[in-house]
């Protein structure tokens, strides 16, 4: 807190109060024990009930968010949390009427050039706003602890998949990947839920693969460790998802037991990537291969960056330059051989 001011709590308001009045510069809120912080005002003038609100609101925009803890209210944001408690509202409609879909990105053996399995993912097919894309709810969902919910009903949809494909395909190995959240994990309900669900279904749990975000270790790292730990002893095969966007990669994975990395495309700063970041590339392939780790690589857009993985020894890829995000129909045409990847043949 600047200017001298030892406050300790949020609900001190009177001692905010007198020194926004006072028109003190640079006055801070801090939210315990986030440590997030909101700058209250800066010679603004104006109701401190108000501005009070708003700083409130500009915290909501770094809840749950593992690298960034200051706020800023900007113009809009009332507007934004009355059209996100309106989405919230609706989760639950949306939920009985099967509003929400799963959607499937092919996972390739590069090498081989062939469909070995998919990332399962969210979309919302709201009523009146149509097809909605997972970046307008989902961050929503998981400030609200709504993700939980959702994950369960996206889960249990992947399993009906699995088993129409299982039988339709007895020969063919169907293995689809799953996105959890840190809430999940640690919920014990939610993995109680999860085994429940795999055993109704008849799919092996080693067909389930579960993504967790590096960020997630961020907090409650033992805890999630653990949990982790007991999700592989029931045998479901666990991914780190985004390996390479956090602060703290080579700590992940130092400290938890995974069954496969996946490689995140996004910090190449070009189509190719310069040599520094080709080097990074290719000396994290070859760490996998050393703790004898598959690895995946996510996010490759092109032809040059898929052949250059191919020579670093990566042969699993998902990504654009191979196919977008398809719906269950389209993933199923692949896979019962009705229709092929374009850059597969």
């Amino acid at each position: 807190m600047e200017n001298g001011a030892n406050i300790g709590r949020i609900n001190e308001l009177a001692l905010l109060e007198r020194l926004f009045n006072e028109h003190l510069d640079g006055i801070f809120l801090i939210e315990y024990p986030s440590g997030n912080i909101i700058k209250l005002s800066d010679n603004i003038a104006g109701n401190f009930t108000n501005v009070l609100k708003e700083a409130l609101l500009a915290l909501q925009t770094v809840k749950g968010d593992m690298h960034n803890k200051i706020a800023y209210y900007e113009s809009g944001m009332l507007r934004r949390e009355q059209e996100q408690l309106e989405f919230l509202n609706e989760i639950d409609d949306a939920l009985e009427n099967d509003c929400f879909e799963v959607w499937f990105q092919p996972q390739v053996d590069y090498e081989k050039k062939q469909i070995f399995g998919a990332e399962s993912l969210i979309r919302w097919r709201h009523p009146v706003k149509g097809l909605l894309s997972p970046m307008t709810f989902i961050p929503l969902l998981e400030k609200s602890n709504y993700i939980s919910k959702v994950d369960k009903y996206l889960i249990e949809k992947v399993c009906k998949y699995m088993r129409r494909w299982i039988d339709a395909l007895p020969d063919k190995k169907i293995q689809i990947s799953v996105n959890l959240s840190r809430l999940d994990i640690i919920d014990s309900d939610f993995v109680n839920s999860l085994s429940q669900i795999v055993k109704s279904y008849g799919i092996p749990h080693s067909a389930l693969h579960l993504e967790v975000t590096e960020s997630a270790y961020m907090k409650d790292a033992e805890l999630l460790i653990t949990e982790v730990d007991k999700l592989r002893n029931q045998g479901f095969s666990v991914e780190i998802d985004d390996f390479g966007a956090g602060y703290s990669s080579l700590n992940t994975l130092k400290d938890m037991n995974v069954d496969k990395l996946k490689l995140d495309m996004k910090f190449l700063s070009g189509g190719h990537g310069d040599k520094k970041e080709k080097i990074i590339i290719a000396a994290v392939i070859d760490m996998s291969h050393t703790l004898g780790l598959p690895i995946i690589a996510e996010g490759v857009e092109t032809k040059e960056q898929a052949d250059m993985l191919l020579k670093f020894g990566c042969k699993q890829m998902q990504g654009f330059y191979f196919s977008k995000p398809l719906p269950a129909e389209e993933y199923e045409a692949l896979l019962y051989g009705k229709t092929k990847l374009p850059n597969l043949k």
